[in-house]
């Protein structure tokens, strides 16, 4: 899992549509965008100086926010029917979490593997998106206090995911 930065942007009014490519062909260039959905863009935090001048240059009005690049569904993750909520999977196959909506915990036992297992089941319950070899779940954030809950009632440890992670 990657921290990334995504940027919404929003091209000025009455633009002919080779515009929209032009921007993309330049973005490709600049090596800042890492993935992309539609007018979202996923970028690697110490390539955003580079992709906001390009963007600032076509006079692109930008959404910025905090997400998490979970890996694809070929490294073990599944989603559930809420994903669209909280998430998008760009054609390349990539699956982006948006934090400020999701959060995603990692369960860990402290010795007993089948109380571990029974944590894991209730999370899985409340989660958006599961990586079940690594104990990975995403799960709605406000739902956070609820996981940790968890993780002390099955005597487990229940950690958001970090950068320090």
């Amino acid at each position: 899992m990657q921290f990334v930065t995504g940027i919404e942007m929003a091209l000025p009014e009455g633009k002919l549509p080779g515009f929209y490519a032009q921007i993309i062909k330049k973005l490709a260039s600049s090596g800042g965008v890492a993935d992309r959905d539609k007018n979202l863009l996923f970028v690697n935090p110490d390539r955003m100086e580079a992709v906001m001048d390009v963007l600032q240059a076509y006079k692109a009005e930008t959404e910025i926010g905090p997400w998490l690049l979970l890996g694809s569904a070929d490294d073990g993750w599944t989603t559930g029917s809420l994903w669209t909520d909280y998430g998008v999977e760009t054609r390349s196959g990539n699956l982006f979490a948006d934090l400020n909506l999701a959060a995603a915990v990692q369960l860990e036992d402290k010795g007993d593997a089948a109380e571990a297992r029974l944590a894991g089941i209730q999370l899985e319950e409340h989660a958006i998106a599961t990586h079940p070899a690594s104990r990975t779940y995403v799960i709605d954030r406000q739902l956070l206090p609820l996981a940790e809950r968890i993780g002390e009632a099955y005597r487990c440890l229940v950690t958001e995911y970090s950068s320090k992670s």
